[in-house]
């Protein structure tokens, strides 16, 4: 009898655990919509719309930021690291850009040779991206996210231009890692 009653116990609590490892509809695990540091109201991965983008000030040192591309899905999450004064940053970014844009007006949209980009500027400054979570980068979303990232060095940091590490979405995916600096 006594076996029978420790081996039911035991049942029961392993049981117990198994249910109480369910996560519920209402579980604060669950994940949460992210939403766009310069349209606070637009959740990221969704368009981005004309006039959504209110005038605002420059955030100081912002540990991690969701930064939106108007007129795309495209966005990036990025991690401020330090203030690099001068144009070297600005003009990195812009650099990196046309160059994309000639490729694609070149070659039409498509996979980033390689799956990764690196282009470097003015006093050994580079931005470098890699593909991410089993996803490839293409040359729309990569121009997107380094015109993303120029929009962020501009206006969304307080301290001005600098090095970040970043990741790089389309949409909901993940396709993308990269830093500048």
């Amino acid at each position: 009898m006594r076996a029978f009653s420790l081996s039911t116990i035991v049942h029961l609590a392993q049981a117990i655990t198994l249910t109480l490892a369910i996560p519920t509809k209402n579980s604060s695990i669950l994940p949460r919509s992210q939403f766009c540091t310069n349209a606070p109201t637009t959740i990221a991965g969704t368009p981005l719309p004309r006039g959504t983008l209110p005038p605002r000030s420059p955030l100081p040192y912002p540990a991690s930021t969701i930064w939106c591309q108007p007129h795309s899905s495209t966005y990036i999450a990025l991690t401020y690291l330090r203030a690099i004064p001068g144009p070297a940053i600005p003009s990195l970014l812009a650099d990196a850009c046309s160059a994309i844009v000639s490729q694609i007006a070149r070659h039409g949209d498509g996979l980033v040779t390689d799956g990764g980009f690196h282009w470097v500027g003015q006093d050994g400054m580079s931005v470098d991206t890699v593909n991410a979570n089993n996803h490839q980068q293409t040359w729309g979303v990569l121009g997107a996210a380094i015109a993303a990232l120029a929009s962020y060095m501009q206006e969304g940091v307080e301290a001005g231009p600098g090095s970040a590490y970043f990741v790089i979405f389309d949409g909901e995916n993940e396709v993308g890692v990269g830093m500048v600096g």
